[in-house]
């Protein structure tokens, strides 16, 4: 999730498959009763009370009963539009086609697993968020993507048996899309203070000790969580036409965070 500190004054935005579940953790160990802390399911949460850190607290605004989810509509209306042809070079879509069932009503949440920095600004105090600290981290589009593929391994969503172009034929256009629009704010920046590379996580961690002000290093917490370990099966390697939609989709984090096709 968004982890939201009042006590450190920080904003932790979660990118995916970049480490951020162990972030997620590390994190806890410093937060306070007052901020914001939502689940991380199974893998994190069991590592979260081992440790005796912090576990999901404050992320529910009591003071709004349930919301219909308007999102259920959008997504049927979404999905049999992009079943038509072309039509993802006239939209940026976030989600392939989904058809299945979603509650009526949700939980009123004030951040969940992936909330995004736009989604942040119009929730917060706008005096909290201006003065905030915010972060994030960044990985290499072939590697995220890698991972992103061994996690619907692990969920049962994917065949592996087809191979990693059909799978990157179908996923990548969409999985990117997310992550900018999880990363930009309204304005389309990058407005962050700090944006962590996964490639450099012990040198870009100790910048965050000093600036969060940590009196313990948060990289050696983060390198003992095992949230999401040895999920991978098997070694896959990117092909290259594969290779080549991926930098196609991910073009945006290769260019502005310098990574090299």
């Amino acid at each position: 999730m968004t982890i939201i500190s009042y006590n450190k004054n920080f904003i932790f935005v979660k990118s995916r498959k970049t480490g951020g579940t162990s972030m997620e953790i590390a994190l806890s160990k410093f937060c306070g009763a007052e901020d914001i802390i939502a689940p991380i399911g199974p893998f994190g949460e069991d590592e979260r009370k081992s440790r005796k850190f912090l576990s999901p607290q404050n992320y529910i605004n009591k003071k709004k009963p349930k919301k219909l989810n308007t999102a259920l509509f959008k997504n049927l209306i979404a999905s049999l539009i992009k079943l038509l042809p072309l039509t993802k070079k006239i939209f940026k879509f976030n989600y392939p086609p989904k058809f299945f069932f979603r509650p009526l009503f949700l939980e009123n949440r004030i951040a969940g697993e992936h909330t995004s920095l736009k989604i942040l600004k119009k929730t917060l105090s706008n005096h909290f968020y201006d003065n905030s600290f915010k972060f994030t981290i960044v990985r290499n589009p072939y590697d995220q993507f890698l991972s992103f593929y061994h996690w619907e391994i692990f969920r049962k969503r994917v065949d592996p048996s087809k191979g990693i172009y059909d799978f990157t034929k179908k996923q990548a256009y969409y999985f990117f899309n997310l992550e900018k629009s999880i990363l930009l704010d309204e304005n389309g920046k990058l407005d962050f203070d700090l944006i962590i590379k996964y490639e450099n996580l012990e040198k870009d961690l100790k910048i965050l000790d000093k600036r969060l002000g940590l009196n313990e290093g948060i990289y050696e917490t983060f390198k003992s969580i095992k949230a999401k370990a040895n999920l991978r099966k098997k070694d896959v390697k990117l092909d290259e036409k594969s290779r080549e939609l991926i930098y196609k989709d991910a073009k945006f984090f290769f260019k502005e965070f310098g990574y090299e096709y």
